[in-house]
């Protein structure tokens, strides 16, 4: 009997551990656009000619500086327009990228979401 109070007890330890120490994960319904990754590292990882790694530096450029802008504003302002810089960044970032380009984008996001939660985070059937 003291072995299954032991048990039971180790067991309900370690379950409270994991619970408290576990990563909240990332939203399933996630929208890739809210996630970034740099210019560097896209011109990098997707073999990009010279035009599209001048076009994804500008870009990047541009709504960094759009960004520090409205960085000291009231988060009720400033979120949303974060949120349609976002948008616009990843629309323009599509319009530079072949469809199989960001085919391979999206699975490195998907990846480092991943990496960075512990779990797959982004359904694959985009």
């Amino acid at each position: 009997m003291k072995k299954f109070i032991r048990a039971t007890t180790l067991l309900t330890g370690l379950l409270v551990a994991s619970i408290g120490f576990a990563q909240t994960p990332v939203d399933p319904n996630a929208d890739l656009n809210n996630y970034a990754l740099s210019a560097d590292y896209m011109i990098q990882e997707l073999a990009v000619n010279e035009s599209q790694a001048d076009k994804l530096r500008s870009i990047e450029n541009d709504i960094n500086e759009q960004l520090r802008a409205v960085a000291d504003e009231d988060p009720a302002t400033r979120n949303p327009k974060e949120q349609a810089l976002y948008a616009l960044r990843a629309k323009e970032v599509a319009r530079v990228l072949t469809a199989a380009q960001i085919q391979k984008m999206n699975d490195l996001k998907r990846e480092q979401m991943k990496d960075h939660t512990g779990k797959s985070s982004v359904p694959h059937n985009e």
